[in-house]
């Protein structure tokens, strides 16, 4: 990109990020101080279309920036501001409570990131599908209670308490490690599917049966730890806009729509990949 096209990008992102409206070139000639016609940055912004950072919503609108514009703004054009030591403090002493418990990290850091910014913000996790189930440990909490931990190969962790049908013995223990060393350790978090957790309850038979709570609340587990995990914060913060009732209404309900959101994520991830 010239000089000239990363003002031209910087003012349209900078334009569209404050309004939400696609931006023409009567908009731009104000918004910068080149001295070019609208004739100009027309063909300026149908460059910059053909490169892939700008879009045309319709005929006849102006332009909004594409995740490739959005990306090189981030990168290249945007200016990094230094944090004042009494942020960087806050955040490390507040990301310091969490930091025996990993799973919590990434909402903590969430919420740090909706409260300095003002707006809402949200951590998506990512599936590792070729990560393995590396541990599955039953711990006795009491006479029928359990607490069950599960770790797999790329460091996630869970835990749930379970309460059992029979008493805890070293017997019901060792049955139970030893079934999950021959059918769940080792395998894909993918391949665990409660198709194979019936398969395994008929090769087992009566003990199938019987642990069948306890193999059911693992695959459970699982099967959570298999799944992306996305986590809002401060969406309180992007209410403060709207006056009407019905539209804060109507945000919400789309702030709701989380397997959407995931989708595009994973959409924009994709894009993201170099060819």
């Amino acid at each position: 990109l010239t000089p000239r096209k990363h003002a031209i990008l910087s003012a349209i992102i900078n334009s569209y990020i404050a309004t939400g409206e696609p931006v023409g070139s009567k908009a731009l000639c104000e918004l910068l101080d080149f001295g070019l016609s609208s004739a100009t940055l027309r063909n300026e912004m149908s460059d910059l279309c053909s490169m892939g950072y700008l879009e045309q919503p319709h005929t006849s609108a102006g332009r909004v920036p594409t995740y490739s514009g959005y990306r090189i703004y981030v990168d290249d054009i945007m200016n990094s501001k230094t944090l004042s030591p009494e942020i960087k403090l806050a955040i490390d002493s507040t990301l310091e409570t969490v930091s025996h418990t990993p799973e919590q990290m990434p909402g903590r850091a969430c919420q740090i990131l909706a409260d300095l910014t003002g707006l809402p913000s949200f951590t998506l996790t990512v599936t590792n599908y070729d990560a393995k189930i590396k541990r599955v440990r039953l711990i006795p909490m009491g006479k029928k209670t359990l607490l069950l931990a599960i770790i797999s190969t790329d460091g996630v962790t869970k835990s749930r308490i379970v309460l059992s049908d029979c008493d805890v013995n070293e017997e019901l223990l060792s049955v139970f490690s030893n079934i999950c060393k021959v059918f769940i350790v080792g395998h894909k978090l993918q391949e665990l599917s409660t198709a194979y957790l019936q398969t395994i309850v008929a090769r087992l038979g009566d003990y199938g049966l019987m642990l069948m709570p306890l193999l059911s609340t693992t695959f459970d587990v699982i099967g959570e730890m298999a799944e992306p995990r996305l986590e809002f914060k401060g969406e309180s913060n992007l209410l403060s806009g709207y006056r009407r009732e019905s539209d804060a209404l109507r945000l919400g309900e789309l702030i709701k729509q989380k397997e959407a959101i995931i989708a595009l994520c994973g959409e924009e991830e994709e894009t993201a990949l170099p060819a």
